[in-house]
């Protein structure tokens, strides 16, 4: 049972894998909301998202970061924007792509909407990985750096679907399943599903601005809002999470021409013979490891020397 006052709060609530309660509390524009939701895990599990943003000012070479950790709230929307606002004028063509953290169990639909408006502004490389190390392994071919599991789940999916480029590492990283609004009057039927449907239809709307796939928010749907379907990679291939905006990879493919003094069409055929022959590893992030160093070389073996300087 949940409370509010004057407010509509819309969530996505969470699962893992023990049962577990936790009591949720926001001051919001000055009114309290209360809310007790059931998770299906410890409550040190699902706390709120904490925002860091890393403007790295003073390392020109390195892009912008932000990390996005626990739960999805209304003042973390705030943060992005006050934290992008800080790149200036010319952020949305800056030549580095702000890199953007996910680690989150889900949180506020309306604060991941926002925040995936925002990140539409700028180019953005976003990726669900862990701030903290799982393991530091040292090996003949050099230290290998293993972060821990990370996860993006029920509203995070929203924020990770507006990176201009988008990248999970491991089947189960990413879970989906249909919102809910947290204080629909349930004596009020036909006001509950009117509230449900304008829900669903944002939803819809924001997934398909995105460039995300048809089948991405009706297998969404599908899935009762206490369970969680965890994706496969071959399912974020299918639904359109993972990869490229294809507006920025084309523009990135002409640059990588540019650079290397090829044309496009050679570029393109370079493109496809590293995703035929380079192993792109899954485990090592960032890098660190033998495989990424592998995968690396590959990659510069095949495109070949840069040219031109990067401008």
């Amino acid at each position: 049972m949940c409370s509010t006052s004057m407010i509509m709060q819309v969530r996505f609530p969470t699962t893992s894998l023990q049962v577990g309660v936790k009591v949720a509390a926001w001051w919001k524009v000055g009114l309290f909301v209360a809310c007790a939701t059931i998770f299906w895990g410890t409550p040190s599990q699902h706390v709120f998202a904490s925002v860091v943003v890393n403007l790295r000012a003073d390392e020109p070479n390195f892009p912008p970061r932000i990390q996005i950790v626990g739960q999805i709230t209304p003042e973390d929307a705030v943060a992005v924007e006050q934290g992008l606002r800080a790149l200036g004028p010319n952020s949305a063509t800056n030549r580095l792509p702000v890199e953007v953290f996910l680690d989150s169990p889900g949180g506020d639909v309306e604060s991941a909407m926002r925040i995936g408006h925002l990140l539409r502004t700028v180019t953005s490389a976003v990726q669900i990985t862990s701030s903290q190390w799982a393991d530091i392994r040292e090996s003949p071919a050099g230290t290998m750096y293993i972060r821990k599991k990370a996860v993006c789940a029920s509203a995070c999916v929203l924020v990770f679907a507006a990176g201009s480029s988008r990248r999970a590492y491991s089947d189960g990283s990413v879970g989906i399943h249909r919102p809910y609004s947290v204080n629909a009057n349930a004596n009020d039927r036909s006001a509950a599903m009117s509230t449900y449907t304008n829900l669903s239809l944002r939803v819809k709307k924001y997934l398909e601005d995105m460039g995300m796939s048809p089948l991405l928010y009706q297998d969404m749907m599908r899935v009762r809002p206490e369970a969680v379907r965890w994706l496969t990679m071959r399912e974020l291939d299918a639904y359109g999470l993972v990869g490229t905006d294809p507006a920025y990879e084309d523009a990135q493919d002409s640059r990588a021409a540019m650079i290397r003094g090829i044309s496009k069409q050679e570029w393109l055929g370079r493109k496809a013979r590293a995703n035929r022959e380079c192993e792109r590893p899954l485990n090592e992030i960032p890098l660190g490891g033998p495989v990424q160093k592998a995968f690396a070389d590959c990659l510069s073996r095949i495109y070949g020397p840069v040219l031109v300087p990067a401008r």
